[in-house]
């Protein structure tokens, strides 16, 4: 007895025997081609069998896979915050991908899926009111404000608070389950324009370069008073020139209290032919022992807290003068000499005085001129047409006081001339 030769496909179906069919066996036999096919069947499930067998032993249990080669996954929709498996489509979104949030108009904006699912959001639009863009409680952005319109855009969640995105500024952001808040130093991209703080801000806002030049050494601006001032906090880091022409002045610093602490006031250059005496407002003190600028000194104060106001320099302090003395004389031919006398009284012994004399013609025909200590002359020149400078040094003791005379002559037209001499301290 031999065995039907099987074939391990899977036969399209199983012979039925007809009644008029002779019952025949053997190879070949028509009683026999049922079976075969049955048996051709059953092998080609059993080699199905196998190779799932083999599969099943080499593939990853259900509980705690380990997967290898590259195995897939359906992508999540954008901002889905479910069990589904992320995929690197998924990810690479929420960590790269950019929405552009168009925000215009006057009204707060609640992003969608797919616009705060990814990771990088740019709000763009003209605003005409402070807005809100909603985002999730949970999620980390990287935002940017590119909105145009004068008013504020804040980053928030729907029931909580936010923070508010300067404009043209990348905010990295974090939804903290409740808040907005930042999550990193803000990186300023180049151009950036942004608010300027008021004077005297002591805050965490940004610091534009005008905020800088006002509270720093690069002043803002020049501010020139004609008459006694009481100055503003807003005038801080301003340089502020005193340009009389009447008389001696006084400039009032801000009160300490309207400035922030380690705030420059201001830079104070006496420019006119009197003193400018520095003062402060009632309750407040400086501490600058000589705060009468004569005339071409200047100084700097800073607030240190405390009610106080100290010093960065006063050139009040390195040297002294005398308010210039001014005479009209009035020419004649041949000569006619007129003396413009001042006296000046040496601070401390060693200090070394030095005068100048100024002449200013106005005639045709030059001046000629002298200039004399307690005396003495040091110089007698022919002026230039319309100004003449010169300077005589001397050394004097302390207290000690010296009489300056400048004597000048005309022919034929008037001139004026002024005279001015400070004391300063001795080089080394």
């Amino acid at each position: 007895m031999a065995n039907q030769p099987e074939v391990g496909t899977y036969d399209a179906g199983v012979y039925q025997l007809a009644t008029t069919d002779p019952v025949t066996g053997g190879l070949g036999g028509i009683a026999n081609a049922p079976l075969l096919n049955l048996a051709n069947r059953t092998g080609w499930l059993k080699a199905q069998i196998t190779t799932l067998q083999g599969q099943a032993a080499a593939a990853a249990p259900l509980n705690s896979p380990a997967f290898t080669g590259t195995p897939t996954a359906p992508t999540p929709p954008a901002g889905d915050d479910s069990n589904a498996i992320a995929d690197t489509a998924w990810v690479d979104n929420a960590r790269y991908g950019i929405a552009t949030v168009n925000v215009a108009g006057g009204a707060n904006v609640t992003l969608s899926a797919a616009q705060y699912g990814a990771g990088i959001i740019v709000l763009t639009g003209a605003i005409t009111a402070a807005i809100a863009a909603i985002l999730p409680a949970n999620g980390k952005w990287l935002i940017l404000n590119q909105t145009t319109g004068a008013f504020s855009v804040t980053a928030k969640t729907a029931a909580g608070v936010g923070v508010v995105l300067p404009s043209g500024v990348w905010v990295p952001i974090l939804g903290d389950g409740t808040n907005i808040t930042t999550i990193s130093p803000v990186e300023v991209s180049p151009g950036a324009v942004g608010s300027t703080p008021p004077a005297g801000d002591a805050s965490t806002k940004l610091a534009t370069t005008a905020f800088v030049k006002r509270a720093g050494w690069q002043l803002a601006g020049q501010i020139v008073i004609t008459a006694s001032t009481s100055l503003t906090a807003s005038q801080a880091g301003n340089c502020i020139q005193v340009a009389n022409t009447t008389g001696p002045i006084t400039v009032t610093l801000p009160a300490s209290n309207s400035a922030a602490t380690g705030d420059l006031v201001c830079l104070i250059w006496n420019d006119s032919r009197y003193t400018a005496t520095v003062a402060v407002p009632s309750g407040d003190y400086i501490n600058i022992a000589n705060t009468v600028l004569q005339p071409g000194q200047s100084m700097a104060a800073y607030n240190d807290g405390g009610a106080v106001w100290d010093k960065i320099f006063n050139e009040a302090d390195t040297y002294q003068a005398v308010a210039p003395v001014y005479a009209d004389v009035v020419g004649v031919s041949p000569w006619n000499p007129y003396t413009v006398t001042a006296t000046i009284t040496a601070p401390k012994a060693g200090w070394v005085l030095a005068a100048a004399k100024w002449i200013g013609t106005g005639g045709s025909i030059s001046p000629q001129a002298g200039l004399y200590f307690n005396g003495t002359q040091f110089s007698r020149d022919q002026a230039n047409p319309y100004e003449q400078v010169e300077y005589g040094f001397v050394q004097a003791s302390a207290g000690e006081v010296i009489t300056i005379q400048f004597e000048i002559g005309t022919q034929g037209a008037a001139n004026n001339a002024a005279l001015m001499a400070w004391f300063v301290p001795q080089a080394n």
